[in-house]
């Protein structure tokens, strides 16, 4: 949380600084609605990078640390195999998404404090998701965001544990999730460059664009959630698997 916020300090510095690579429209009269939308991303913030990396420090080892320990033996012992796993999964999970939910409120507890209340400038030109909800109840868009960023976070401690039923180290489960997010999405992000137009899907749906950059994309309102609904549901099917068969062979408990 306290990473977090410091985080949203910085961005909110960067913004405002005289760098060449900021952003010089982003003028202190911007209002904290809009803020803290830009922040995320969009060229106005780097949150949503870090974002997935907050979220894999503090829950990504929760399952490993059960492998370690005679828990994971002894739960085992006292429920069904999909049970437990289930169990495990939407645990995490939740514990994730409340942790992403109050790191977002505290970004927005920065905006407050730096930006002025304001009004939301239906001229702008950086927010192009949702801007009915945006301009019609910016506290209902705000809620919109947060629940894209937690159920994001949802997914990463899905991936983190199924990273944890391959890999015995801890530093595994926790750095690979991130690499991944990035590598993938890198590599999804130059198929523009190399197919043309037709390919600009792949960036446009790339998992560091939905995990903030959105913003800029003029998509319907529900297509971010269920992007990462669809993908903790896709992840789980495939952590279920991954934990039947580690365990069948033997590999799982330590």
């Amino acid at each position: 949380m306290l990473i977090y916020l410091l985080l949203g300090v910085g961005n909110y510095i960067f913004v405002h600084s005289g760098f060449p690579f900021a952003n010089p429209d982003f003028e202190f009269a911007t209002s904290f609605w809009e803020y803290f939308i830009r922040a995320q991303g969009g060229g106005d913030g780097f949150l949503f990078v870090m974002l997935p990396l907050l979220v894999t420090l503090s829950t990504g080892d929760f399952f490993i640390k059960k492998r370690h320990s005679s828990i994971l033996s002894y739960s085992l012992t006292r429920t069904s195999v999909s049970k437990y796993i289930k169990n495990e999964v939407i645990a995490t999970g939740i514990t994730s998404f409340i942790f992403v939910f109050f790191a977002q409120m505290l970004l927005l507890l920065v905006a407050l404090c730096f930006s002025q209340i304001g009004t939301v400038d239906v001229g702008q030109e950086m927010i192009f998701f949702a801007t009915s909800i945006l301009y019609k109840a910016p506290l209902v868009y705000i809620l919109l965001i947060i629940i894209n960023s937690s159920l994001m976070a949802f997914f990463f401690s899905t991936l983190s544990i199924g990273l944890s039923i391959i890999f015995k180290n801890k530093y595994s489960a926790i750095m690979l999730p991130y690499v991944g997010f990035i590598g993938i999405s890198e590599m999804l992000m130059t198929f523009p460059m190399f197919f043309g137009l037709k390919a600009k899907i792949f960036y446009d749906y790339a998992p560091l664009v939905m995990s903030g950059d959105y913003i800029t994309l003029a998509i319907h309102a529900w297509i971010v959630p269920m992007y990462w609904v669809v993908g903790s549901a896709v992840m789980y099917i495939i952590v279920l698997g991954m934990f039947k068969n580690a365990l069948k062979q033997g590999k799982l408990l330590l």
